[in-house]
């Protein structure tokens, strides 16, 4: 067998593998690993802006309390009450606020909303229901409880109002009926007069008969 000089020079250059080599390649790419989910799972600035948007523009009231607390209230409180929100939400237009405030404006229709209160009025609090612009009206503006209730609310007017003018109609049209009976029924007095009248005069032409056949 011979010996190859070339061949041993090649086995005596190849480098080794240490474990101190693979020991920072496996930490490197650890690294990388830990940065790319770091970036997939960070929010973006635009959606982290438009979370703080939407936490700033909920209304800070909490409308189904109140309109729970208003329930308690006797008619003397009702009316300090329904003073004060007047109050405020003339002071707010007064103040030309940049930034709409519609919070005052939905205690006003939940006090018209309201049957025991003294400013009770379906007819004017689903108009101003109706008012109130879509944004308001929405998860970026109202509680989840809040605009349950102005959406149960919105029905109940519906349905309210509907009845209304459902018993209305049927007044008008009772009273409709009534006049016709009325009607038919001063025709029928007026045709028994009128009876009566000719029987009186047949029992005076016989007993004018009579008298001259005596």
């Amino acid at each position: 067998m011979k010996f190859n000089p070339m061949k041993a020079n090649k086995i005596k250059l190849m480098p080794s593998k240490r474990p101190g080599n693979t020991w920072q390649f496996t930490a490197f790419f650890c690294t990388l690993v830990l940065l790319g989910g770091c970036q997939l799972t960070a929010p973006s600035p635009a959606t982290g802006a438009k979370n703080i948007h939407n936490q700033a523009s909920l209304s800070p009231a909490n409308f189904s309390q109140y309109y729970l607390s208003l329930k308690q209230l006797n008619p003397a409180e009702l009316l300090d009450e329904i003073e004060r929100v007047s109050q405020a939400k003339k002071q707010r237009e007064n103040q030309a606020q940049k930034a709409q405030d519609f919070k005052d404006d939905i205690y006003l229709l939940l006090l018209k909303a309201l049957p025991s209160s003294p400013i009770y009025n379906p007819y004017n609090a689903k108009d101003q229901l109706n008012q109130l612009p879509k944004e308001v009206l929405s998860l970026s503006y109202l509680k989840a409880e809040d605009l349950a209730l102005l959406s149960l609310l919105k029905d109940q007017l519906n349905e309210q109002l509907y009845a209304q003018a459902r018993i209305t109609a049927l007044e008008q049209e009772k009273g409709l009926s009534q006049q016709k009976f009325n009607r038919q029924l001063g025709g029928l007095q007026s045709s028994l007069t009128e009876l009566q009248q000719k029987l009186t005069q047949l029992k005076n032409i016989e007993t004018a008969i009579d008298k001259h056949g005596q």
